[in-house]
């Protein structure tokens, strides 16, 4: 039988090899799934150095850790940061306009791309934030900015196309209630949703709203205890120059004159347009949620898929969750 850590650090790199990310020893304990103790940096790579439990299961190659086997993961890896700073510079460039329209408050790049793991096909999801009582008109304006530009995902073209699926208003940022559960006995907790929270990347932060988003989901903490907020790095943000500030309060100022009318029009007209197949599943469970503080359109929600491979992997390295 394995010792709590050694289940911890497999359980850990397995997690990441569905997505076929190996790790650093910084990011085996940024993300070490669930210790049953305090478990330092020395203490993980003493583990990775001399367990033979862990030596049957993972291999070292070139500073990354990963499932034995799984060594071409490294190569694969490098390039796909390759691939992932030519997005975040398209990412960066949509957030310049996006962080003009009015009530935006954050704009976050999420999934893949936040790990620097984006294949060359990919889209690039974002994550965005609006002032409180804003977010269908946020959504609105984004949405037919972004239409206007040609950047949404269009079908047969999703490479490097914006994907600003989900907005949540700055008061309603905890994303506990977002959780799948499992209802088997011992049942994981959402593994996808605890990671997600925990490494948004903002490329747009207009006042600290992405330390408060990350101080809101503290509850992921249960899961990765040792999850960090990320800082990125300045190559990878955009700030609004002082004109650009002055110009969006004024226009700021103006629409909450008349903020209830033109929630409600918002609201109406992406209610009206909403497709058949968005529609019969809104608010049914966590895949498409519409509400007035979050709007979150994931019908092809493949978290339960993460989980069950999650548990075949453990199974397959006889680590049982």
């Amino acid at each position: 039988m394995p010792s709590d850590i050694e289940r911890a650090i497999a359980q850990t790199i397995v997690f990441f090899d569905i997505f076929s990310y190996p790790l650093t020893l910084s990011e085996i304990r940024d993300f070490l799934f669930q210790p049953a103790r305090n478990v330092s940096i020395a203490d993980i790579n003493e583990a990775l150095r001399s367990s033979s439990f862990l030596n049957d299961r993972i291999v070292r190659e070139r500073g990354y850790y990963m499932v034995r086997g799984q060594e071409r993961l490294v190569a694969v890896r490098n390039q796909r940061y390759r691939i992932a700073e030519k997005k975040y510079a398209r990412a960066r460039r949509a957030a310049a306009l996006i962080a003009r329209a009015p009530f935006v408050r954050l704009v976050c790049v999420v999934n893949s791309l936040a790990m620097s793991n984006a294949s060359r096909e990919s889209d690039i999801d974002l994550f965005i934030s609006a002032q409180s009582g804003h977010v269908w008109t946020v959504r609105f304006i984004v949405t037919a900015l972004l239409h206007i530009m040609g950047l949404r995902p269009k079908a047969g073209r999703r490479q490097d196309a914006l994907c600003a699926s989900f907005f949540a208003s700055n008061d309603s940022y905890t994303m506990a209630r977002l959780q799948i559960h499992d209802d088997t006995d011992g049942g994981l907790p959402d593994l996808y949703l605890a990671w997600w929270v925990s490494r948004c990347v903002p490329i747009y932060d207009s006042s600290d709203e992405a330390e408060k988003f990350f101080q809101a989901n503290s509850w992921a903490a249960s899961v990765f205890p040792y999850r960090r907020e990320y800082r990125t790095s300045q190559l990878r943000t955009v700030e609004l120059g002082a004109i650009a500030r002055c110009v969006k309060a004024v226009i700021e100022c103006c629409v909450s004159i008349f903020g209830r009318a033109a929630e409600r029009a918002a609201r109406s007209i992406q209610w009206s347009i909403l497709p058949d197949s968005l529609r019969a599943i809104v608010n049914k469970d966590t895949r498409v949620v519409m509400t007035d503080s979050i709007l979150k359109f994931h019908q092809n929600d493949t978290r339960e898929e993460f989980r069950a491979r999650f548990k075949s992997a453990c199974r397959t390295y006889d680590i049982h969750p």
